[in-house]
């Protein structure tokens, strides 16, 4: 039955598909909360508020409401709202990096990161959901930086303490409000123990013989909506009055706490205190294991960690389903479908001190460290070859399991176990340098290496590898050419002939990019000297891959084809899996391109689009930046316009100056189709800024867009139509280039004869 007067519909967030955001669609709806969502909105909506942090304890909903309040008021930012989880964050360095990951911003070289971000967010007007922050206060400077840099972002943060900054409104997050027990109905506590409880017991209902008991069970907890939640979770075993009896028992047991501490916070160790003394000894001791993790885990990892000793006393699957009854964790998918668990945040806390107590948080912590160490060798072997069935999981992997890798990098350095902490960078640089996150794994490098210059190991040698493959990615060819020797020279000292290879190869590159032809190809054609002589099919394929590229930045562009194509077949015969060949289909499509071969470079970019397999925003763009010049030699110019957008659109959310500059040339190419030539000529000198800044020649497929299209249009203007276009595309910004080579012109020309 249904208690007159108490809801039982409840608003869902508001549709997320109407504006940008990532913001996650939540699996319950938000009980109550409607006072403190208009009283915040209204506050958030207000042009003078430009930073809203939502304060409380552990506990009391700040995430479900900033949220919710997020959704809300999605059309009020029409660059769109974005969440930016902080949980796993505790170095106040990784604020800046951390966001810029979230929206996509890529670092630049010679820029930054940084600066960085204070442009793009000054030319957007969106809003950031900062979600714990209260561990990162020592960081607010640069949300003061952003501020100031960007007029029209406006930042909702939630925290448990405030941020202190003269923008900042604070906002406490009260509990919910509570019912008077004489007289139900009453809202928002009460619906939510319902609400809980029914998704554990569909046929749960508030009756007149146990209202009483659940109203007095809303007010024992304060309101406070997890404790609600883990109260509700014990529906399963016991009545509302069962449970009343045994909550009114550990609550006088579990009282008081730090008397300085919010009373709130007292109650809700005490909740949690009642949660964990249902579980028995074994369940226990996993719950205080599981703390070790940041960020999650998963069922194989906390089975590798979790059992170190052989006493746990319990399989890790029967635990963690009683944990999940229990609601002390919580499970979600990753993106490859499989489970992976967390803790909220105080329980975390909670479970924590529970391992310290135990006296075997330093095993547990060594093990955790091992585990991962372990996983990341094994993705390194798999990801260079050296490990068969060759596997992308590592790379699915990385970007999951990189708090539990800086965790346990944290814990190495805090117990001065400096060995630990350089291998660990040794095996796991690939993880920073494939998810984006250079400036983070810099750091990380950079801290590692000062500290262990008395070692000349190969984890050494490796850490320096890692480093110089950071610094060629942000564009530091020579502190990477540096590196590159450093590691070349301890991997010849000690005999490993894969480290040598390695090093051989990417000094090679960096060689050719630095434009010392010679020295490129001498010690490309060592490496794969060493691949012919030592390697599998996959080594010998990916030196011929590295000498491609070379052949290519010295102009020999059809020797190059054939080494790329040779490359492929080997990598092919070695089964790497499909996302492995995609980046050199295209370079291959590229190759042709330079010979103007087009029906060779559409057949290889054929094969890359039609592909089965998942493929990364680099490879896809330069994919479609290769199919857009297939498209100009073709005169195909909606092809060459949904290309070249593409592109732009990703290279644009990338930060890639390399595919915006190739874009905004092509996109040149597609007005001057439209007969515009004003805009082609205008786009084109847009193009020529970026590729003059980088010091690049202009690709001879570039080239042939400029003598088939570009001489014509600017025939179509006057001298002074050509120089006034010409200056106004010299003198845009990146941004401004991008918003006028994606508009849509209203009224395009006539196409040129």
């Amino acid at each position: 039955m249904l208690i007159p007067g108490l809801e039982s519909k409840f608003p869902a967030l508001k549709t997320l598909e109407n504006r940008p955001t990532n913001l996650p669609t939540q699996p319950t709806p938000l009980i109550g909360r409607q006072r403190e969502l208009e009283q915040a909105g209204s506050l958030l909506r207000r042009n003078d508020v430009r930073l809203l942090t939502l304060t409380g304890p552990g506990g009391t909903g700040k995430t479900r409401l900033a949220l919710q309040l997020a959704a809300e008021v999605l059309d009020d930012f029409p660059d769109g709202v974005f969440f930016v989880n902080l949980a796993a964050i505790v170095d106040s360095d990784l604020l800046v990096p951390t966001i810029a990951q979230t929206l996509a911003v890529r670092e630049l070289a010679a820029e930054p990161l940084a600066e960085r971000l204070g442009d793009y967010l000054a030319a957007r007007r969106l809003l950031l959901l900062l979600d714990n922050f209260e561990q990162l206060l020592a960081g607010v400077a640069s949300l003061a930086a952003l501020l100031s840099a960007a007029r029209d972002v406006k930042l909702l943060v939630t925290s448990r303490a405030p941020l202190h900054l003269a923008a900042e409104h604070e906002f406490p997050v009260p509990p919910l409000d509570l019912p008077d027990v004489e007289h139900l109905p009453q809202p928002e506590a009460v619906a939510l123990f319902v609400e809980r409880a029914r998704a554990i017991r569909p046929d749960f209902a508030v009756t007149n013989a146990n209202a009483p008991a659940v109203a007095e069970i809303c007010v024992r907890l304060d309101g406070l909506p997890l404790a609600i939640e883990l109260a509700a979770a014990q529906l399963r075993a016991l009545s509302p009055q069962a449970l009343l009896r045994h909550l009114e028992q550990r609550l006088k047991l579990l009282t008081g706490g730090a008397r300085d501490a919010p009373s709130r916070q007292r109650t809700l160790r005490a909740t949690i205190d009642w949660s964990y003394a249902l579980l028995d000894e074994a369940e226990q001791r996993l719950f205080s294991r599981l703390s070790v993790f940041a960020g999650g885990w998963d069922l194989e990892a906390a089975e590798g960690v979790c059992d170190f000793d052989g006493a746990l006393g319990i399989e890790v699957l029967d635990g963690i389903t009683a944990l999940l009854d229990t609601s002390l964790i919580r499970e979600e998918h990753d993106r490859r479908g499989e489970a992976r668990y967390s803790m909220l945040e105080s329980i975390h806390e909670y479970a924590r001190e529970k391992l310290e107590g135990s006296g075997q948080a330093q095993a547990v912590q060594h093990r955790h460290a091992e585990y991962f160490i372990a996983l990341a060798e094994h993705g390194e072997r798999t990801l260079t070859g050296e490990e068969t069935p060759i596997s992308d999981e590592a790379v699915e992997r990385a970007r999951d399991e990189l708090p539990n890798l800086k965790a346990a990098l944290g814990w190495a350095f805090d117990t001065g176990d400096l060995n630990l902490a350089l291998h660990l960078v040794a095996s796991a640089w690939w993880a920073w340098t494939m998810s984006g996150r250079q400036t983070e794994g810099r750091a990380l490098f950079v801290r590692a290496l000062d500290a262990t210059t008395h070692l000349e190991t190969t984890d050494r040698a490796r850490a320096l590898y890692g480093l110089g493959t950071v610094e060629l990615q942000q564009g530091n060819l020579s502190r990477a050419g540096d590196l590159a020797e450093q590691a070349l020279d301890l991997f010849r000292r000690h005999n490993d002939w894969m480290g040598v290879f390695r090093a051989l190869s990417g000094a090679a590159r960096l060689a050719g990019d630095m434009q010392d032809v010679q020295r490129a190809r001498r010690l490309s054609e060592e490496a794969t000297k060493i691949a012919d002589e030592r390697g599998n099919d996959y080594f010998r394929g990916e030196a011929r891959l590295a000498r491609a590229l070379i052949e290519d930045l010295a102009g020999s562009h059809e020797r190059a084809m054939a080494l790329a194509e040779e490359g492929v077949a080997l990598l092919r015969h070695s089964g790497v899996p499909r996302q492995r060949l995609d980046l050199q289909l295209a370079n291959i499509a590229w190759y042709a391109l330079q010979q103007g071969d087009v029906t060779r470079a559409k057949a290889a970019l054929e094969d890359y689009f039609g592909g089965p397999s998942r493929k990364d925003s680099i490879r896809t763009a330069v994919a479609h930046g290769n199919r857009g010049l297939v498209a100009a030699y073709e005169d195909d110019r909606e092809a060459a316009a949904s290309h070249f957008g593409e592109a732009l659109a990703l290279g644009r959310e990338m930060g890639a100056r390399p595919i915006i500059e190739e874009a905004l040339h092509g996109l040149a190419a597609v007005a001057a189709m439209d007969g515009d030539a004003e805009r082609a000529v205008r786009l084109w000198a847009a193009g020529e800024g970026l590729r003059e800044a980088t010091g690049v020649p202009l690709s001879e497929p570039l080239q042939f867009i400029a003598e088939r299209y570009m001489r014509r249009a600017e025939t179509q203007l006057s001298d002074e139509a050509r120089t006034g276009a010409q200056a106004q595309g010299n003198s845009m910004t990146m941004e401004e280039a991008i918003e006028d080579a994606l508009a849509v012109p209203d009224q395009p020309g006539s196409p040129p004869d």
